[in-house]
Formats: C-alpha cells, structure tokens, sequence
C-alpha cells in the first residue's frame, strides 16, 4: 500500500484513488458506503498520516465530495 509503505510522493495520488471511488460511490446513490469508506481509511485506518490527510482534505473539498464534510 502506498500509505502503509509511506511513499509520501504518491499519497496524492492515492488521495485522488479514495476520493474517485467514494464519488463513485455516491453518484450511484450509495453514499453510506461512501461515508464507511473514507471512516475507514481517512479517520481510523491512517488517521495518524497527517501528510496524507492534507491530501485527502484537498481532494475532499471539491464537488460532489465536498458532502462527505471531511
């Protein structure tokens, strides 16, 4: 993984990753998985990665993300 392994140069790239498939996600009306994921990834699972969560927050503050609230 990309956090994990902390390739701090792709981490927004796998920003845009998350942030495409909770898009995704909510288009298709289900924003409740939208919502899980972004929990699991965003608050719990690398809620101590401040670097990739100012990617995250970046790609989060655009469009139709932005109703997540991140």
């Amino acid at each position: 993984s990309i956090v994990s392994n902390k390739q701090r140069n792709d981490y927004g790239r796998a920003a845009q990753i998350l942030g495409a498939l909770s898009e995704c996600l909510i288009l298709t009306d289900q924003k409740d998985k939208a919502l899980h994921l972004v929990d699991t990834y965003y608050k719990e699972k690398y809620r101590r990665f401040t670097a990739f969560r100012k990617e995250v927050k970046a790609v989060f503050n655009h469009g139709v993300l932005k109703s997540i609230g991140i």
